[in-house]
């Protein structure tokens, strides 16, 4: 009785520490590549393309938000709202440095997120 309690306990330990190595799924994944895509958009002076993807990338975002708040820490997530609107701002502004920041800073935000 108590071996069989030991086994359960390490199989469920096992199974969540081995879970971590799949918790980005193809959605999530989306997620990065979509903002590489951005980040291209920028370095191409593709402005309204760019803006339009971010918006995409945030509906996208909202959905996976759950997943990020079991995942990651608050400042985490809610950096990555505040660095959406700064983008959305930098974009309508065209200024690349800045604009190329705060795509870095999201992708920073993301991996913090999912890359523990």
């Amino acid at each position: 009785m108590i071996h069989t309690r030991y086994l359960l306990v390490f199989l469920i330990l096992s199974t969540l520490l081995m879970g971590c190595d799949v918790t980005k799924s193809a959605k999530d994944q989306a997620l990065f590549k979509k903002i590489d895509d951005i980040h291209t958009q920028v370095k191409n002076e593709e402005w309204d393309d760019a803006l339009d993807n971010v918006d995409k990338w945030e509906d996208t975002y909202e959905k996976r938000l759950w997943k990020m708040q079991l995942l990651g820490e608050q400042a985490d997530y809610e950096g990555i709202n505040l660095e959406i609107t700064l983008l959305k701002e930098r974009l309508k502004r065209q200024n690349e440095r800045q604009a190329i920041d705060s795509i870095i800073q999201l992708k920073h935000y993301l991996s913090a997120i999912y890359d523990f």
